[in-house]
């Protein structure tokens, strides 16, 4: 049987990265519910489902039109 340890760290940021975490958070939980809701939207109305890489291809390609995201 072995053991595993675990360590936790206190992170303190500055304000200015506090910032930029809640800002990435915010885009990350965005880019969720969109590929949340594309999937839902895709069986509901066209009984037809949405893989990874068609969710893939599809961030690609709004990366080009958003670069900010």
């Amino acid at each position: 049987m072995s053991r595993r340890r675990t360590y936790r760290y206190l992170l303190q940021p500055t304000s200015r990265q506090r910032t930029g975490l809640t800002r990435l958070c915010l885009s990350q939980c965005e880019l969720y519910n969109a590929a949340l809701e594309e999937r839902r939207g895709a069986w509901a109305w066209e009984r037809r489902s949405v893989s990874f890489f068609d969710q893939c291809r599809t961030l690609t390609d709004t990366r080009e039109v958003r670069p900010d995201r």
